[in-house]
C-alpha cells in the first residue's frame, strides 16, 4: 500500500513538472536543456505508472508479450537517465561543446539500450510474465534473466552515480540559493537510487541462489523517494524564488498589520510623523501594491514618533550623558516607555522620567528587516500593555 502511494507520487511528480516545462518549448527558441528535462519528467512519470495495479494490466495488455513490460521499463530508465546526462552537459559547457557531448551521451545510451533490447529478444524473455512483484522473482531464478536485469541495475546505478557526482559539484559552487537546493536535492536523489541499484541487486543474486535477504521488503522505498528528491531538485530552481518572494510578501504583510497599533498610538499623539492619515481597519486590512514601501515607511514613522517621545522624556539620571552607562532596553522596557509616554501626553499630564542610567527610549537596530522584526516584538508587547489601562485611563 505505502509502494502504491510512493508510486503514484511518482507519477502525478513527473506529470506535474513535465506539464509545468512543456510550455516554455512552445513558441521559443529551442533549449536542450528543457527539451531533456521534459523527457526526463515524462520518463520518470511512465516507469512509475506500469507499477500501479490500475496501470500494469493495461500496460502489458498494450505493450504486447507478457514480459516486454520489463524491456519497456529498462527503456524508461535509459531514456530518463540519459536526459539527466543531457541537462547536465549543457548547463556545465559552453554550446558547442555540450552539443558535442550530449550526442555522444545520447549515442552510447541508445547503444546500451540497442543491446539490451536484443539480448531481450535473443534470450527469449517474452515469455516470461511479470504482472507482479513475485512473478519478477521468480523469474530472477532464471541465470539469463538474472543477468539481464543486473545489467539493468548496473546502467541506472552507473548514471545515476555520475548525476549525484555532477549535482554535488554544482551545489557547491551555485550562486543562487534555490539552484543550490536543487543540486543537493538531485545529489540525495542519487544517493537513493544508487542504494536501490544495491538492494535489488543483492536480492537478485539471492534469488538466483535460491535465498531470501533482508532488504526484500525496503528496496521500493529508496527506489521511490529517489526520484521524487529528484523530481523536487530539477524544478525547485524554477518555483522556488517564487516562494520566497511569496513568503516576503505575506511576512511583510504580517509585519505590516502586527505594527499598527503601536503605529496608531504614537500617531494620535504626533500626527506629523505620518506622510498619510491612517484608513480604516479594514481598508488597511485589504492587501495593496507597494507593500514594501508601505512596511518601510511605517517602520520609519514609529521611530519619529519614539523621537518625539524622546524629547518630551524627562531624564532621571543628573550626570551628564557623556558620562552615563548606555543600558540596552529589552522589549518590554521599550513598549512600557512608549506606553507611559503615551499616556502622559494623551492625559496631558507631565513628563514621565526615564529609568535611572537609561538615556535612549529604544534601541536602533542595523538594516530594516532587524528593525522590523524588533518593532514587532515591541508592537505585541505594547498591545498586551494596551489591555492594561493605568489610573483608569483608556484609549
Amino acid at each position: 500500500m505505502t509502494y502504491q502511494a510512493l508510486a503514484w507520487c511518482c507519477v502525478t511528480g513527473g506529470m506535474a513538472a513535465f506539464l509545468y516545462k512543456v510550455p516554455g518549448l512552445v513558441g521559443g527558441r529551442t533549449d536542450p536543456a528543457r527539451i531533456a528535462l521534459c523527457v526526463y519528467f515524462l520518463a520518470t512519470c511512465l516507469y512509475f505508472a506500469v507499477s500501479l495495479e490500475p496501470l500494469r494490466s493495461l500496460t502489458v495488455t498494450l505493450v504486447g508479450p507478457p514480459g516486454a513490460m520489463l524491456l519497456f521499463v529498462e527503456a524508461m530508465v535509459i531514456v530518463l537517465t540519459a536526459a539527466q546526462q543531457v541537462v547536465l552537459v549543457h548547463w556545465a559547457d559552453p554550446p558547442e561543446s555540450a552539443a558535442r557531448k550530449a550526442r555522444r551521451r545520447i549515442a552510447g545510451y541508445g547503444i546500451a539500450l540497442l543491446a539490451l533490447s536484443l539480448a531481450f529478444v535473443l534470450l527469449e524473455l517474452p515469455r516470461y510474465r511479470v504482472n507482479s512483484d513475485a512473478d519478477m522473482l521468480r523469474n530472477l531464478r532464471d541465470p539469463c534473466y538474472a543477468t539481464l536485469y543486473l545489467a539493468h541495475l548496473a546502467l541506472y546505478a552507473v548514471g545515476q552515480f555520475e548525476t549525484g557526482r555532477r549535482c554535488l559539484h554544482y551545489a557547491r559552487i551555485a550562486g543562487r540559493p534555490w539552484l543550490s537546493r536543487g543540486m543537493w536535492a538531485v545529489t540525495a536523489g542519487s544517493v537513493c537510487i544508487l542504494c536501490y541499484c544495491v538492494m535489488r541487486s543483492v536480492e537478485t543474486l539471492g534469488t538466483w541462489l535460491g535465498s531470501t535477504t533482508l532488504w526484500s521488503s525496503h528496496w521500493w522505498v529508496t527506489g521511490s523517494m529517489g526520484p521524487l528528491l529528484q523530481i523536487f531538485g530539477w524544478t525547485v530552481p524554477c518555483w522556488g524564488p517564487r516562494v520566497s518572494a511569496a513568503y516576503r510578501c505575506a511576512t511583510a504583510y504580517w509585519s505590516y498589520q502586527r505594527l499598527r497599533p503601536l503605529w496608531e498610538a504614537l500617531y494620535r499623539i504626533t500626527p506629523d510623523i505620518a506622510l498619510e492619515p491612517p484608513r480604516s481597519r479594514f481598508i488597511d486590512l485589504l492587501p495593496r501594491r507597494g507593500l514594501s514601501y508601505r512596511l518601510y515607511r511605517r517602520v520609519i514613522e514609529i521611530r519619529d514618533g519614539q523621537l518625539s517621545l524622546r524629547s518630551y522624556r524627562v531624564e532621571a539620571d543628573e550626570r551628564p550623558v557623556a558620562d552615563r552607562q548606555v543600558q540596552e532596553i529589552t522589549v518590554a522596557q521599550e513598549a512600557a516607555m512608549i506606553m507611559a509616554d503615551v499616556r502622559a501626553r494623551m492625559a496631558g499630564s507631565s513628563a514621565v522620567a526615564a529609568p535611572a542610567g537609561v538615556h535612549a527610549s529604544f534601541s536602533p537596530q542595523s538594516g530594516l528587516s532587524a528593525e522590523t522584526h524588533r518593532l514587532t516584538q515591541v508592537a505585541r508587547a505594547f498591545r498586551r500593555l494596551q489591555r492594561q489601562p493605568l489610573n483608569g485611563f483608556r484609549e
